[in-house]
């Protein structure tokens, strides 16, 4: 949910001067399994972290403002949702992706944005071993559908484009393809930013494999 008391609260000039201060807790009252002495000094890298566009639009219902979406993922200029309607779009990364995935926007209070990560279009059949929904051509987009886990955020309408209200999952998510759902409300939405901040272990691909299967 949109915060007006935290909305802001990476910002330099945040004021948390409201906000309650650490205090020690006594070892007794601490698990060891959390205790602080279990802390040791990393053995491996860290993991990376590089800012990331998505690679196209291939599915959308937003009427009137289809060919906006490529001018947005390209970070070249915002778009508006407006006030009392709903659009869906998928957006293709190219290949499946880890990473922490982002959007900055505007207005809109009221206003609910989903986020549905993917691996695969997938079939409505099930694997009779796995319960699992089969995977056939991972790009069909006619008899295929997505499935995954799903973000969902309320907008607090306390963004602008000086100050935007950002979204910003907390872990990061693993996929593919990402289905944006949003349903405005009495305010128009305006979405300056969708993109994502690739990440992953530092080890460098070594290897390279080729088939006879195009697909």
């Amino acid at each position: 949910f949109g915060n007006e008391e935290i909305f802001g609260w990476l910002r330099e000039d945040f004021d948390d001067s409201e906000w309650a201060y650490a205090f020690p807790y006594p070892n007794a009252k601490m698990s060891r399994a959390v205790s602080p002495a279990n802390l040791n000094l990393r053995t491996i890298p860290f993991m990376y972290r590089k800012k990331r566009h998505f690679s196209s639009l291939i599915e959308g219902s937003s009427e009137g403002i289809e060919g906006r979406w490529e001018m947005l993922l390209a970070g070249r200029e915002s778009i508006v949702i407006p006030a009392q309607s709903e659009v869906r779009i998928v957006l293709n990364a190219g290949e499946e992706m880890t990473g922490y995935l982002r959007l900055t926007f505007g207005e809109g209070r009221g206003a609910l944005v989903s986020l549905l990560e993917s691996e695969a279009y997938v079939q409505k059949e099930k694997s009779p071993t796995a319960g699992t929904p089969i995977k056939k051509n991972r790009m069909d987009t006619v008899t295929g559908h997505l499935e995954g886990y799903r973000d969902i955020y309320h907008v607090g309408g306390l963004g602008s484009s000086e100050k935007p209200e950002i979204f910003e999952p907390f872990w990061f998510r693993t996929f593919r393809f990402i289905e944006l759902t949003v349903r405005t409300e009495e305010e128009p939405l305006e979405i300056f930013s969708l993109d994502y901040e690739e990440t992953g272990y530092p080890l460098k691909v070594m290897t390279h494999v080729e088939t006879s299967d195009p697909s």
